[in-house]
């Protein structure tokens, strides 16, 4: 099934509004709705806050839709039992299906095999699209898209002017660090831009969990007491932006790195709500002693004098463009090392 017979099949059923959390999966619809229908199409920042626009929306006689990845189905569940449940409001889903195959990450493992009986615990009735789908059965209410099931349609996705890539502040950072700090990488291409540069024992790979990178983070340095960095997105910054407020208990130097290109770059390249933020401001509201700018290859220099600095609680927004190259999956290793 094509992305765009998905799309008008939904206009044609009725449906109005439609929140989504971006999905690999579901990318080529995504895309398709925010040309075709920018006005009834809402991004939100995780899957609990989506399926609450949603519900908000069914409120004011829309007709809903929430899309998401199976991954959020943990976001999404409290929501859904405590609020959607009591009001029996009435919304569909779409699902992309992570880890429905072997050849998967192996974040979305456990989670593909679970998908389907947690969708029954939740009594969602779903529909699986295969490859030779050619209609949405709306007697059910959820849809689960596998990888690869959806003709995409080609959209070129405008890259942002910016001059800095991934692997240019990554590099510099590793360079920096001189292995002095534990890094902590996100979710996506961050990770997988570090593993592919510097893969080494004092890194950990926060590879599911979006969102989470930064609380491991905070948790780790105040109880291992070792100075830290964390690579972070803004995708993944915002999905859980509660978890960047510091604790008084943090002594140790701690330095949170956002590599910030305004979209959800690992699945589709989406447009985050960063911008409506004013990242200094809400850096020292968050318990961070210093804010840093950086936005071009001669900014780099800096890192040195940041990271060397007396400072203990530093946020550094580097603005980055969405370019990257072909980068490996991350191979696993033991952690029980960390712990000694």
């Amino acid at each position: 099934m094509e992305d765009k017979e998905i799309v008008e099949q939904l206009i044609n059923k009725g449906f109005n509004y439609i929140d989504y959390v971006p999905c690999s999966n579901l990318k080529g619809i995504i895309n398709v709705l925010n040309q075709s229908y920018p006005k009834l199409v809402h991004s939100s920042n995780n899957e609990g806050e989506s399926l609450s626009n949603a519900f908000a929306a069914t409120l004011s006689g829309k007709k809903a839709v929430v899309m998401l990845q199976n991954s959020g189905l943990g976001n999404l569940l409290n929501p859904y039992t405590s609020l959607i449940k009591i009001y029996n409001a009435q919304i569909f889903y779409i699902i992309g299906y992570r880890g429905a195959d072997l050849n998967d990450e192996i974040q979305h493992e456990f989670m593909g095999k679970i998908t389907e009986s947690l969708l029954k615990l939740m009594d969602l009735d779903y529909q699986i699209i295969e490859n030779d789908s050619k209609e949405i059965d709306f007697s059910k209410n959820c849809l689960l898209v596998k990888n690869g099931s959806v003709e995409n349609t080609v959209y070129n996705i405008d890259n942002n002017k910016n001059e800095l890539t991934y692997e240019d502040v990554i590099k510099e950072i590793v360079k920096i660090e001189d292995n002095k700090f534990f890094t902590f990488a996100t979710t996506g291409f961050i990770s997988r831009t570090l593993f592919d540069i510097n893969d080494n024992p004092k890194n950990f790979y926060n590879v599911g969990a979006m969102g989470n990178v930064s609380t491991i983070a905070k948790t780790f340095n105040i109880m291992k007491e070792v100075p830290t960095v964390v690579l972070d997105g803004d995708g993944s910054f915002l999905m859980r932006l509660e978890n960047n407020i510091l604790p008084n208990q943090m002594k140790n130097k701690y330095i949170y790195v956002l590599l910030n290109n305004g979209s959800y770059n690992s699945t589709g390249a989406q447009t985050t709500n960063i911008n409506n933020i004013k990242l200094e401001l809400l850096s020292k509201s968050l318990g961070f002693e210093k804010y840093y700018n950086i936005t071009s290859l001669n900014d780099l220099h800096k890192f040195k004098n940041i990271f060397n600095t007396e400072h203990t609680k530093i946020f550094i927004n580097c603005e980055i463009n969405n370019e990257h190259k072909q980068l490996p999956r991350i191979k696993f290793k033991d952690i029980s090392h960390w712990s000694k």
